[in-house]
């Protein structure tokens, strides 16, 4: 074979030329153009007929050398064709780019004139989404991105200065040009030294306070590589550490061991559930290392031990000094919704929210963080926790209940609260009644007392039940003004001696009443039954009962606010009294009927003559 012959590959691939013929090509003639082939690729076009044949060369070799580029990570062609597909089903986007693998020097062409005109196209810019959004390596989508901090003020190693503003036992707090707080550890200045309040003080930054802590200020930048390896033996030995509280920030406080920081837990730090922990910056206190990893860049601190035990001990010792059922007095510690924490001689007790007042307010109504309240200890359980009242400290507004609140008395109320099934009316501090939804007198049938009634609203009312074992008072509307009013039945009833309506009706069967109207019904009328209270006082007349002609306008008749006398004709304490107008005259009409015969019967009979001579005076 010479070397003028392409090579025949024998996995079906395209002929490919011997590697001479690309940079060894002759100069054109004038008919025939002559053609070099990539050392691997499909065939490329040589340069035009009128070329020389230097400038020919210099084009072959140009093609061969680009070539040869592209096809240094194999068949490129297929597999970036391939890979066009998958970011066309991925993201729905037209793949970019000019296609890669054509044959000859056109496609060469081609491809550059496809990447020129990219933007032109409107085509997906190489490296970014349909939508314009940045990609990673690879065209994958980037990672979200974390939402930055704000810069701090000054940077790690920046050289400050500061005014002092507070002198403590342990620490110096600066003001950092106006725009941080700073502290300094007092470890490092000799104690003749010390500055004075409204002095300046130089260091460099050693913690910039972005978590939100204190700008800490040093004179040695590299004593905390010392520090970290003290760290790392207490923490394989077990023993404590001396460390700076420099700043309270979200979940504990940070901590400044000689330069290192480290991090301890709220719930490490102080036993008091959401307590705050401003008040230990500035003090130099002993930890204990729970958590040191990372050459020291996890460096969590503890002293939930320790407070576990100097309380157990105070606890201990408080308690010899606390009897059950002594009202002591004691400082308000903190207000959570399952009770009020109150320091008791040292120790902490619970004041649950049903035993922190007699009237129905909320703790935070009651207590004040600070505020220093008469308790009163009821018991102490098995775990040495302490369970007080404040409620049982004060005076009971139920001594004498049952004088002031008597069964029928009459009292003004105010609405406090407003439930499904009922209304809770405030009689005095401390003492509410309930007015049931089914004592509410109302022209229409109500679901709920907020219907008719508004918190806040005053409201006149009567007794009809009083429970002083369980602390519960039943109320009913009060009657109008004028009306007599009588104590409640409870449900019962019996008929008035004299059987007529007026004052001191008694509801019951067959008896007589006065009633109001208040509303109209296409049915008949809703009617108040004078002098009756609660669901007693419902009443109602059907159309037929009242005694007028059929199609008459009850609303005309019988209009709001008029009173009628009428005889009660179906009672159910559960349901509005059945009452008839019409059934009243009809008693009436037989009652005068006998009335009349009485007097016929009796003058019919005078007797003997004698009698009769008496009676007109004549005879003695």
């Amino acid at each position: 074979m010479t070397p003028d012959e392409p090579t025949t590959p024998t996995n079906g691939a395209e002929p490919t030329a011997a590697p001479s013929e690309a940079t060894t090509a002759p100069a054109a003639t004038d008919a025939t153009p002559i053609t070099t082939a990539p050392t691997d690729a499909t065939p490329v076009d040589a340069t035009p007929t009128d070329a020389t044949p230097t400038e020919a060369q210099e084009a072959a070799a140009e093609a061969s050398a680009e070539g040869e580029a592209k096809a240094e990570g194999g068949q490129t062609g297929e597999k970036k064709k391939r890979r066009r597909r998958r970011k066309k089903k991925k993201d729905g986007a037209t793949a970019a780019g000019a296609g890669t693998g054509a044959e000859g020097a056109e496609g060469e062409a081609a491809e550059g004139e496809a990447a020129e005109g990219e933007a032109a196209e409107g085509e997906t810019a190489e490296g970014e989404t349909a939508e314009g959004a940045p990609r990673g390596e690879g065209g994958k989508r980037g990672k979200k991105q974390r939402p930055q901090r704000d810069k701090p003020p000054f940077g790690v190693g920046e050289e400050v200065a500061g005014k002092v503003t507070k002198v403590l036992p342990d620490a110096i707090m600066l003001d950092v040009a106006g725009k941080a707080l700073g502290i300094f550890d007092r470890k490092e200045i000799p104690e003749s030294e010390t500055p004075a309040e409204g002095e300046t003080l130089i260091g460099k930054v050693s913690n910039d306070g972005a978590r939100g802590g204190c700008v800490v200020l040093t004179k040695d930048l590299n004593r905390w590589q010392k520090a970290r390896l003290e760290v790392e033996a207490a923490f394989n030995e077990k023993r404590p550490v001396d460390g700076l509280i420099t700043g309270v920030i979200k979940g504990g406080i940070e901590i400044d061991v000689d330069g290192l920081r480290g991090f301890a837990p709220a719930s490490h730090v102080d036993l008091r559930m959401g307590a705050d922990l401003h008040y230990l910056i500035g003090q130099r206190l002993a930890f204990e290392v729970v958590q040191f990893a990372k050459r020291g860049r996890e460096f969590v601190l503890s002293r939930r031990n320790s407070l576990e035990s100097e309380a157990k001990e105070l606890r201990a010792k408080a308690l010899e000094h606390v009897n059950v059922g002594e009202i002591v007095k004691g400082t308000v510690r903190s207000i959570q919704p399952f009770g009020v924490f109150i320091d008791v001689g040292g120790i902490d007790g619970l004041c649950p929210p049903n035993e922190a007042s007699h009237e129905h307010k909320r703790m935070d109504e009651v207590f004040k963080v600070g505020e220093e309240v008469s308790i009163k200890i009821l018991r102490i359980d098995e775990h040495g926790k302490i369970w007080l009242s404040k409620r049982a400290a004060e005076h009971d507004p139920w001594e004498g209940a049952g004088q002031r609140y008597a069964r029928g008395s009459r009292h003004k109320g105010k609405v406090v609260r407003l439930q499904p099934f009922g209304a809770f009316i405030e009689l005095e501090a401390g003492i509410d009644g309930l007015l049931h939804v089914s004592d509410i007198f109302a022209p229409r049938r109500i679901n709920h007392p907020n219907e008719v009634l508004k918190v806040g609203e005053e409201l006149d009312v009567v007794v009809s039940r009083l429970e002083l074992d369980q602390r519960r008072i039943g109320l009913h509307e009060a009657p109008k003004e004028g009306e007599v009013q009588l104590p409640p039945e409870g449900g019962g009833g019996r008929r008035d001696a004299g059987g007529a309506a007026g004052g001191g009706q008694r509801l019951g069967p067959h008896s007589h009443v006065k009633a109001v109207v208040e509303a109209h019904e296409p049915g008949g009328l809703v009617v108040r039954i004078v002098g009756q209270t609660g669901r007693l006082a419902k009443g109602f007349i059907p159309a037929p009962a009242t005694g007028t002609a059929k199609g008459t306008d009850l609303r005309k008749a019988f209009p709001v606010g008029t009173e009628v006398d009428a005889k009660v004709v179906e009672f159910d304490p559960k349901r509005p009294t059945k009452l008839s107008i019409k059934a009243l005259g009809q008693d009436q009409e037989r009652q005068a009927f006998r009335q009349y015969q009485n007097e016929v019967k009796q003058a019919s009979k005078f007797g003997t003559f004698g009698d009769l001579l008496r009676n007109k005076g004549i005879a003695k």
